[in-house]
């Protein structure tokens, strides 16, 4: 293998060019594809990326649970109100 031709002279030489072009992507290409394999196979044998979350026991207050409540027996108020005529709807369209 003659070495000149990938000497950096002051000529044009296309070969040399064309030659580190193919090589460094022939070597991105080969170490993209090698991470790819190490990921998946890492995540399909149950490994998972990055931090696992920690699972915390969920918080629940019995304030907050008898807001709700109030809330959905106002609206069931409201709705009684609604149906045994206490209010009217009137349709502006009529």
């Amino acid at each position: 293998m003659n070495l000149r031709r990938f000497s950096y002279g002051k000529q044009i030489k296309p070969e040399r060019d064309w030659s580190v072009l193919i090589v460094v992507s022939s070597l991105l290409l080969a170490a993209s594809v090698g991470g790819n394999l190490w990921l998946f196979e890492h995540v399909a044998g149950g490994g998972s990326l990055g931090d696992t979350p920690q699972e915390s026991a969920p918080v629940f207050s019995q304030e907050a649970l008898e807001t709700i409540n109030k809330i959905f027996s106002e609206r069931a108020s409201e709705q009684m109100k609604y149906r045994n005529g206490t209010y009217h709807f009137i349709d502006p369209s009529k």
